[in-house]
């Protein structure tokens, strides 16, 4: 079955606090951390570890969120905590919801593809996720959906290439205002065949202009 993702849970706007560099300061404030990263759950749903996207596995001291998700269940979010002294272990003090959903191969659609436009604030690859930043102009964000497109994907060698196309049916909505959506794509099923040690990337979609943008990545095993 087809997935298509509303935004609407997710249309939040995200400030961030840049640190002062007074000398006098240092010291004063815990190590805060502000990134995308995937949460693991215990047998109860509580959330036990937080896995960062350099692969890093921490335990979870405190969850002020008190989040509770499926049991041994993982899932992405952007994330603010901050680091024990341990620098093993993490306090967590905000959990954003990310727009999380495989890519679906072009010829499985069973929906028309429909390319509303987009603009991406920023993209780049973290572990075997492709995150993104974006500026979705709205009235009503529910009337927003989305999901990720395999437009084109082969393997030659030890190199498989991967075309995405972002799928954005905006509803008939119109511009009132400009939100951020946080998007983190899995590509984690291009590296099952252990043969292949890269693969090339694009990701393309229509921004304001009318103009279709292309980013390109390469992930490496």
């Amino acid at each position: 079955m087809c997935r298509l993702i509303t935004c609407s849970y997710c249309l939040l706007l995200m400030v961030l606090f840049s640190g002062c560099d007074d000398d006098g300061y240092q010291g004063t404030f815990p190590s805060i951390v502000l990134e995308f990263a995937t949460v693991q759950a215990d047998d109860e749903g509580y959330l036990t570890f937080l896995i960062t996207d350099k692969k890093e596995i921490l335990h979870i001291l405190e969850d002020r969120t008190r989040t509770k998700i499926e049991p041994r269940e993982q899932r992405r979010f952007v994330c603010d905590y901050e680091v024990a002294e341990s620098n093993k272990e993490v306090i967590i003090y905000s959990l954003l919801p990310t727009l999380t959903s495989n890519p679906i191969p072009k010829e499985e659609l069973e929906f028309v593809l429909k390319e509303d436009p987009i603009s991406v604030q920023s993209s780049w690859l973290g572990s075997d996720y492709l995150n993104l930043i974006m500026q979705i102009r709205v009235d009503d964000a529910k009337k927003h959906k989305f999901s990720f497109i395999e437009d084109n994907y082969f393997t030659e060698g030890h190199t498989s290439r991967v075309d995405l196309i972002l799928y954005h049916d905006d509803g008939g909505d119109f511009f009132a205002h400009t939100d951020r959506a946080y998007f983190s794509i899995p590509l984690h099923k291009y590296l099952l065949n252990k043969q292949v040690n890269e693969v090339k990337l694009s990701f393309s979609y229509f921004d304001y202009s009318g103009k279709r943008k292309v980013h390109y990545f390469s992930l490496k095993r």
